[in-house]
């Protein structure tokens, strides 16, 4: 029996959209899950840098955040911050 629908994570509600980093992310950081009581899925948007963030926003930035979150909404989570 095949049983189709649902989502692919179990137990993961939240989804957290995450600039693009590559440094360490001690406890507290929102990028460190040991910091966090619930389980989580995250989203790189891919591209986007803190500092591209700030010194060149622009609209074309709006894709990839778009992306990331559909990419977890299409995991299952039913929250995205």
């Amino acid at each position: 029996m095949i049983i189709k629908g649902g989502a692919n994570i179990c137990g993961a509600s939240i989804g957290i959209l995450s600039l693009e980093s590559y440094f360490p992310k001690p406890p507290g950081h929102i990028k460190n899950p040991s910091g966090l009581g619930f389980p989580v899925l995250y989203a790189v948007v891919q591209g986007v840098t803190v500092k591209k963030l700030i010194e060149q926003p622009s609209e074309l930035m709006l894709e990839p955040f778009l992306d990331a979150a559909k990419h977890l909404e299409a995991e299952g989570v039913r929250a995205i911050t």
